[in-house]
Formats: C-alpha cells, structure tokens, sequence
C-alpha cells in the first residue's frame, strides 16, 4: 500500500464532511484511513529511519493520532468526535503536505506507531459502544416523542383544561389544546410563563390552593374564569407530581367547566321550590308513601279532608284508615306498586277523624319503594252516581212494565252497554249474549219506517248517523234462538257528538208480533179492499206513535217525580233561610233568585207531568164559558196590543169535571203559540159551542166519533206550521223557535187534554193561520161550579208530634227542619216498616202522619192499610209527586184525608199541616 491510499482516503473523508454525512459513517472512513495511515507511515519509517525530519514528523502524528483515538473514545457526544475527526483532517492534510520530505522515522515514531495501534483498537472498542449508546438514545428518543404525542392526544380528548406546572417557579411545562383555547393565548404565550401569568386576577383566589399542592396535597375549589367563552364556572383540581427523591417537582392541573352543572343546579333549586309550592297549593290530595304502608309526606288537602292534621297522618300506617271492605282491593294495589306498576283510577274509602268515610280516587306511580301518588275527594260524585243509579233502576222497571226492553248501543265499541232483561223473552238470548252482530244475524226482514221510510238501509243510517235525522224507527222480522219468527219494532234517538256524528244510540225494542199478525191477517182479509188497507197503514202508524209517546211520557213522569224530590228540599231549605233574620241584602236576593228559579223548574216539571199524563188532578165542575171569560180578560192584559183577541160563545151548558188550573195553562199554551206566530200582529179567536154527533180527525186517536161534546177553538192569522213540523208539534222538546223555545208547551197541552179524556183537531195553512180544535166531555149540571166547601179549620198552637215517613234521606232531614221550625216535634221513618215500629213506639202522642206514597221494603198503600187497621182515627196525609198518585186516590185507606203535592212550599206545607191537624176525626 503507498501513500496515494492515505490521499484517497483523506479525499473521501473531507467530501463527506462537506456533505454533512451522518458522525457514524465520518468515524467509519476516518478509522479506516487512519490504521492505512498509520500501517503506511510506520512501513516508511521502517525503511527510512536514517532521515530525521521523517522520523520526527512519523512519531508527531502517531502521538497526535493517539490523542485523538483516546479523545474519541471519551467523547460523550457525536458532535464533539466529529470536532476532532475535523482537527485530524488538518493534521493529516499537514501530514501530506510535507510527506516528501519525511523520508526517515525513528524509533521514537516506531513507538508512536505501537501506541496508535493499541489505541486504534480501544477507539475501535468505544467506537461499538458508542454506536449502541447512540441507537439506545435514539430509539429513546423515538420513544420518548411517541409517548409525548400520545399524551398529547389522550389530553385533547379529555373535556377537561389539563396543565403541567414546575413546582418551584410555578412556570408551565405542559397545556393541552382545550387550556390554550379557552385561555386564548398560544402555546408559546403560556408555556414558561408563571401561572399567574396566565390566569391574572383569579390567582388571588387559587394561591392558597397552589400553596397546598406545592406541600404535597391533592385540592380541589371551584372558581369563577374569564374564558374564550365568556364567564365560566371552573372546577379546579391541583395534583402533586412526587419526584423518586419524595419531594414535589410539578402540578398536574385538571380543570373541568362546570357552568352547566351550576345552572342546572340552580334550575333544579328553582324547580324544587316550585314544586314545593305546587306541592302546598294543590287543591288535589299529593302524598308520598311506601309500599309497606306509611305515610311519608302529605299536602294541606288531606287536613280538610279528614280531619287529622298533618302531624298525625305522617308516619302513620295508612292501611289503619282504609275501609274493612276495601282493605283486600288495597293490598293487591300495593303489591302491583311494589312491582313497579302505575295505578290509575283506583277507589277506596278512608275513615276521617269524625268516623266517617270519605271515597278517594288515586293515580300513583311508583319508584322503588317510595309511591308518589295524586288523589280526589269523589264522595260527593259516588252519592250521586248511587242516586242515578238508583233512579236509573226505576226507570228501567218503569220502561219494562210497559213490555218494552231499552238498550243503549256503543259504536266505537260496537256492543251494547245495556240490553234490557227482556230480551231474552224477546229473542231467547240473554243480554250477556246479545251483540249488534247477532242482533244483525237475526233480522228476516226490515221495514223502515218515519223519517227515513223509503230509503236504502245504509243511506238510512248514513242520515241518522251523521245527524240528518233525529229518530230511528223500523220493524224488524226476527228469527228466535227456537227458530220463531217475531216481529219488533225499534225506536232509537242517536246521540251526536261535537263532530256531528254520532258516537252512540238509545233505544226501545217492542215486541209487535202480535200487532203484525193482526195486520197481516187483516191484509190478508181485505187484500181487495184498497181503501181499508190505506186506513189500516194510517191506523198503524198513528199507534206506533201513541205508544212511543207513551213510553216517553212514562219516562219523562219518572224523571219529574225525582226533580220533584229534589226541588222539595230545595224549596224548604231557601224557604226557611229567607225567614232568618239579619239576612245581608246579598244574600237575601240570591236567595230570591233560588226561590224564582225552583219555581220555573217547578213549572217545567209540572210540564213534563201533564205531558206524561201522570199529573195529579184537582178536577171540580167548571162552567167553561165563564171561565174562558176570565181566562180571555187575562190574556188581554198579558199578550201584546197588536194581536186583536175576540171571543165568541153560542148557547148551550158548558159544564166540564176539570182542574181549572190545567184547563187555564192549556189555553195559555196555545195562545203564547199563536202570539209568537204573528210577530207583526194579527187576531186570536176564542169560542166555545156544542157539537151535533160527528166525526172528528184526533192528532191522537185518528178518526173518532164525538156526540154532543164542548167544543173550544183557539184560532189564529199567523204564519202556520209546515207539513213537516205538524207531526212532531206535540212531541216534547219539540220547537221551532229554538233557543227561544224549549218545546214542552204544547207537549203539555196534549198530555192535559188527554188526561181529561178530550181529543185534539189542528187545522192549519201556511201564512194563513192555525186553529186548534179541542172536545172535551160534557159533564150533567147536577151541582153548582165551584171549589167545595172545606171544613172549618180552627187555630191551634203547633206543639203536635208528627211522623215524617220519607225514603229520600234529604228531603226528609228537610221535611223535619221545615215542621220543627214550624214548631212541632217530628219523629221520622225512612219506610213503611220503620214507620210501624216507631208508631208502635209513640202511638199516644203522633198526632198526624205525613208519608210518602212510594217507598223502598214497604210503600205507603200497604203500611196505611195496616196503620189504619191499628189506630183508624189516626189522621194521614199524603205528600208525593208520584204519577199513580191520583189513581191511587179511589184505593188509599179511609185515614188519608188529604193529598200534598210534591215540591210544597214552607207556606203550603204549614197550611196542609195545620188543616189536616184542624180536619174531623170522623171526616
């Protein structure tokens, strides 16, 4: 190897440090050049030692050459090593330089040549053990920026402002993304700066905990920050960062915005104060209770309702007030509660402080063990069901005594909600089995019949249904569970919702078979005869309609009998309020409005009973010229002066058997018609004649034969009434001058005339006129006309013990009220049975007794009877709204002396008492 190696190497060597290579491979090219180096001199020196200046120069660079070999094995850092590769360079290129001239090494380079040698291989040694320090910091390095970018990124994912602080200077080392946003300062303007740099004002507040955390303990506050998004709530947490040595090197800071929290906070205080309000407010019963039976908090509701106060019901046992006989309903609902079931709609009874019960209604929801519960006071809403139940009940039987069956059909549940009992003699099905569809599965045959004769059947019941026409009527051939065929009529009113369609229908099913026989076999006898089978049709439509209003009439005197009780109480108590004295004037005129009012309701009352016919009848002889005089004065006086009233009467008797009042309110009726028939004026005819035998045309019983009876006509020039109208004007609740109207005048009129067994004719003409025509049955003048004589009623003081004997418990505590204010003593019964007993009990002292006619166990016609089988001369006086009433007169027993009629008034009901008191024991 010659010299011109060492050039090369030396070349190779100065071009990558020019271009910068990697220390690791400039140490490489510099070893290898240097043992070629070295090997190539000490071969020269060898050769020619004789020439000094070469043996010098030899031993110079070995030596120099050694330092740096030892030099570069304890360089701690690359950078260094190549600070000395470089200074090896120069020393080489010197070396070169003056290579010609060294021609002789000594011994002293010999020596230098060993020396580099042994260092070669020691810088050989620390040249591997300085590669693999330098990977080992690498691959730390690499590490050391993997987990810091790792941290990085898991402490921008956390929603929390997270901070590294030196301990000592309280300088930032460490933000993640989320701090430097909300800070709005860069990384650069908070890394190194103290952090009260940083957070300014708010450091006053956060130095003590700083303080505690430098000392080595976790704290945490909360604080108000100035943030990129306005003021914030922050939750500031400060953790010590320990060193191995045990002392505190930094602060972990986590901080997390709260705000939210706060405001919901404040949200839920805002809320539980509300609630708290609603809570104590609440007309409703609120409590929370648990499933073993306590009572745990309860509103101010539940003090009124029961009587105990609020310290007394909470942390009570609730089961303790429940009703025996609702206790088991009670469990089974708590137990569905402990199972996480809401309940709603349950009823049970709890008993006040007094010992009564009270009915609540619940609605609870449950959570765990705790019942969170709403409830009401419905005892008010269960007595009266009970009483509509009760009346209910009476108007069923009152509706099956005339053989009919009523059902009540749900559409949006297509079934029958009620079907009367006898609809399984109808049809041999019971009312649990009847359906609309086996209803429909047993229709033969149907006629439609009244308004929606001859129509399809589904264009029919599109009308009805959707309100077109107000009344259902057709007959149906029915096939029986036995197979027989029957026919029924129904008659049904469909009740329309705010929608216009109906949502329901009430109903009565008759059995006509027997009608429809007697049709077919007079159809069947008279098939030739045109003429009689057009009256025969007439006839049969004309009895459909007696009998429908007479099922109606029955109904309506059912529901008048119970307003009658109701109004009675009503009449006493507002009656007996008015007499108290130091009445504030306000009072007092509320009080008259009361008394007003009950008296129209009287009056609408006593309409629906003369349309029922079952009004109670004061019937006397009447000259009806002379009190149709009377009658036409008071009605100059009373209807307005453009209407032109005259009155004619030809020779003849008049004398009738009439109540004068029923007679005065069925002329009145038909005169306040005629009046609102010529709103502009006109004439109002009145007369009175006999009429020879003939044939009339009754709006009620067809054509009928008259002979000799009093003929009335009340004739008018208004607006007359249109053939559609003309059917229905006697139906109740019929009018034409809705709302003016309530159509129960001249529905009156026909129950009134029929009820004295008279008939009525109606001719009219559209803007004509109408006239009424009505016959009543002449009566044989064999006595005067007038009221009869009464017996001569002497004063007495009221001190008298009477018997109350009553089945309405609110009208009877009134009856009492009434008498014992009046000044009598007052036993009372709520029966016939009990009624015997008391009388057994205090028959020397009850004086008169005033009984209802129709009761519950025992009635009035069989406890009298027995009554005046014990004690004859005890005086009775009847007191009812009843319509059998007036039938019941010619059977009642020989002690009944008098009839008192259902609502009296406190006046009345002293004058009846104190006349019948006053009455002959033998009369």
């Amino acid at each position: 190897m010659n010299i011109g190696h060492l050039e090369h190497d030396l070349f190779l060597l100065m071009l990558n440090l020019a271009q910068l290579k990697s220390p690791e491979r400039i140490l490489t090219i510099f070893l290898e050049a240097l043992n070629r180096a070295q090997s190539e001199l000490v071969l020269q020196w060898e050769e020619k030692p004789q020439h000094p200046a070469s043996g010098i120069e030899i031993a110079t660079t070995h030596h120099s050459f050694g330092w740096i070999m030892m030099a570069g094995a304890e360089a701690a850092q690359p950078t260094e090593l190549l600070s000395l590769i470089r200074n090896a360079v120069q020393m080489l290129a010197i070396i070169l330089e003056n290579r010609a001239q060294a021609e002789w090494l000594t011994e002293e380079q010999l020596h230098l040549e060993a020396l580099v040698a042994e260092r070669t291989a020691e810088l050989r040694v620390a040249n591997e053990q300085l590669q693999k320090e330098i990977e080992e910091r690498r691959q730390a390095e690499i590490a050391l920026r993997r987990s810091e970018s790792l941290m990085r990124q898991v402490t921008d994912l956390l929603p929390a402002y997270v901070a590294y602080v030196d301990a000592e200077s309280l300088q930032y080392r460490f933000i993640n993304n989320l701090y430097e946003r909300n800070f709005q300062r860069t990384s650069d303007q908070i890394i190194g700066h103290t952090v009260q740099e940083v957070i300014g004002a708010s450091y006053a507040a956060a130095a003590t905990y700083i303080a505690k955390a430098q000392a080595g303990e976790r704290v945490s506050y909360e604080n108000v920050f100035q943030l990129a998004d306005g003021t914030r709530w922050v939750r500031v947490n400060y953790i010590p960062d320990f060193a191995d040595d045990g002392h505190v090197q930094g602060i972990i800071v986590f901080n997390y915005d709260i705000t939210e929290r706060k405001q919901m906070e404040e949200m839920l205080h805002e809320k539980t104060e509300e609630l708290d309000r609603y809570f104590t407010l609440s007309l409703d019963l609120l409590s929370i209770a648990d499933t073993e039976g306590f009572f745990h908090r309860l509103n101010p509701e539940w003090e009124k309702t029961l009587g105990y106060t609020l310290a007394e019901l909470e942390g009570r046992r609730f089961l303790d007030l429940v009703h025996p006989e609702d206790m088991d309903a009670t469990l089974n609902t708590i137990s569905q509660l402990a199972q996480q079931h809401e309940i709603l709609n349950f009823e049970n009874r709890y008993r006040c402080k007094d010992g009564t019960y009270r009915w609540i209604e619940w609605r609870s929801s449950p959570k765990g063990n705790r019942i969170y519960a709403a409830a009401r006071d419905i005892t008010a809403r269960k007595e009266a069901e009970e009483q509509l139940r009760r009346s209910e009940a009476r108007y069923r039987q009152a509706i099956e005594l005339i053989g009919a069956v009523p059902y009540y059909q749900d559409y949006s549940l297509k079934a029958y909600t009620f079907m009367g009992e006898g609809i399984r003699e109808m049809t041999g099905y019971g009312p649990e089995e009847m359906t609309p569809t086996l209803w429909r599965s047993l229709i033969q045959k149907l006629v439609i019949l009244g308004k929606a004769a001859g129509l399809s059947r589904d264009e029919a019941v599109y009308r009805i249904r959707h309100g077109q026409i107000d009344v259902w009527r057709g007959d149906y051939c029915i096939s029986t569970r036995t197979g027989e065929l029957r026919w029924v009529t129904d008659t049904a009113i469909e009740l329309i919702g705010e929608d216009g369609v109906s949502h329901a229908s009430l109903g009565i099913l008759q059995d006509i078979t027997w009608r429809k026989q007697n049709e077919e076999a007079l159809r069947e006898s008279n098939r030739r005869l045109e003429e009689t089978l057009t009256e025969l049709k007439a006839t049969q439509e004309l009895m459909v309609h007696q009998e429908r209003l007479a099922a109606v009439g029955q109904l309506a005197a059912g529901i008048a009998h119970d307003f009658n009780n109701i109004l009675a109480t009503i009449v006493l108590y507002t009656q007996m309020s008015l007499r108290v004295e130091r009445l504030s004037p306000q009072l007092r005129t509320r009080l008259e409005v009361i008394e007003q009012q009950t008296n129209h309701a009287t009056q609408l009352v006593q309409q629906i009973l003369d349309f029922g016919r079952r009004a109670v009848l004061e019937r006397h002889p009447l000259s009806l010229d002379e009190f149709l005089e009377d009658t036409v004065f008071m009605l100059r006086r009373t209807l307005p002066e453009n209407i032109q009233i005259t009155q004619s009467t030809a020779p003849g008797d008049y004398l009738i058997s009439a109540d004068p009042t029923r007679i005065q309110q069925t002329v009145v009726n038909i005169a306040l018609n005629a009046r609102d028939a010529m709103p502009n004026g006109g004439k109002l005819h009145l007369g009175l004649s006999r009429t020879p035998r003939q044939e009339i045309d009754c709006v009620d019983c067809g054509r009928v034969v008259v002979e000799d009876w009093i003929k009335m006509m009340i004739a008018d020039t208004g607006n007359g009434i249109p053939p559609e109208a003309l059917s229905h004007i006697f139906e109740p609740f019929f009018t034409t001058r809705a709302p003016l109207g309530h159509g129960l005048g001249l529905a009156q009129v026909h129950g009134i005339v029929k009820q004295h067994g008279g008939h009525i004719e109606v001719q009219t003409e559209v803007g004509v006129g109408t006239t009424f025509i009505i016959y009543w049955p002449p009566l044989p003048k064999t006595q005067p006309a007038g009221e009869a004589e009464k017996p001569a009623v002497t004063e007495r003081e009221h001190h008298e013990t009477l018997l109350i004997v009553e089945d309405d418990a609110v009208m009877r505590s009134a009856l009492k009220e009434a008498l014992e204010m009046t000044g009598y003593s007052v036993l009372e019964a709520a029966n016939g049975r009990e009624a015997l007993v008391i009388h057994a009990a205090h028959a020397k002292k009850i004086a008169l007794v005033l009984s209802d006619w129709v009761m519950p166990e025992m009635g009035g016609q069989q406890w009298l009877r027995i009554l005046s089988e014990q004690q004859p001369a005890l005086k009775v006086l009847i007191l009812t709204g009843h319509p059998l009433a007036e039938e019941n007169r010619q059977t009642a027993p020989p002690n009944v002396i008098g009839w008192l009629l259902k609502p009296p008034s406190l006046d009345q009901l002293a004058e009846a008492i104190h006349q019948a008191l006053a009455f002959p024991a033998d009369g």
